[in-house]
């Protein structure tokens, strides 16, 4: 019996779907984190709460909006509208990079064992610059495909 899913099929829908899938595993990350920070701010972030206008949990529920709301718009949507849902990505992505790039830097300077945060701070925002590349895509890379088929 043949099966209905093969290697090209695989292929072609993490192709189509990869830079959105991304993107919401993104804004559920930061809507989470939105969600803990309500009302909260740990010590080690006081100074970087002080220094902003807004309070933390909103920036990221404004990147996890962005992101959402640039996931959401089809594919085979007009050329503006797909556009705006890029750029909306985008704004995301760097509104999360922006922020993690910061806790890095609070953690680094808290604590006198603050760097173990800050590492792990530091390649969540190293690892959201790279994902911009992507979730930045209507569609993944084409024309790349694993292992020569």
């Amino acid at each position: 019996m043949p099966s209905r899913w093969s290697w090209g099929t695989v292929s072609g829908c993490v192709q189509r779907y990869l830079p959105r899938f991304l993107a919401v595993a993104w804004a559920v990350f930061v809507a989470a984190t939105a969600a803990a920070y309500i009302g909260v701010v740990p010590p080690q972030l006081e100074g970087v709460d002080g220094a902003i206008s807004v309070p933390m949990w909103l920036l990221w529920a404004a990147a996890a909006a962005a992101l959402l709301f640039g996931s959401l718009v089809p594919s085979g949507a007009s050329e503006r509208a797909r556009d705006v849902a890029r750029w909306s990505r985008i704004i995301g992505m760097g509104i999360i990079a922006a922020e993690l790039a910061i806790w890095t830097i609070a953690f680094f300077f808290d604590q006198p064992r603050g760097w173990v945060t800050g590492k792990n701070y530091g390649m969540l925002a190293l690892m959201a610059m790279f994902a911009t590349w992507t979730i930045a895509r209507d569609r993944a890379k084409s024309g790349v495909v694993p292992h020569g088929h």
